[in-house]
């Protein structure tokens, strides 16, 4: 059982390494809604 919970465990920090290390942006867009993503914004974007 102890041995079963330290995998999971292991397995789960695994997974979520790359989420923590994604980069991310924020902008605002031309109605002025914050926009969050992993992708560049437009270059038409200033201050991204």
């Amino acid at each position: 059982m102890k041995a079963g919970f330290i995998i999971a465990a292991c397995v789960v920090a695994t997974a979520s390494a790359p989420l923590a290390a994604a980069q991310l942006y924020q902008w605002k867009d031309a109605q002025g809604r914050m926009i969050y993503s992993d992708q560049p914004p437009p270059a038409s974007v200033k201050n991204a």
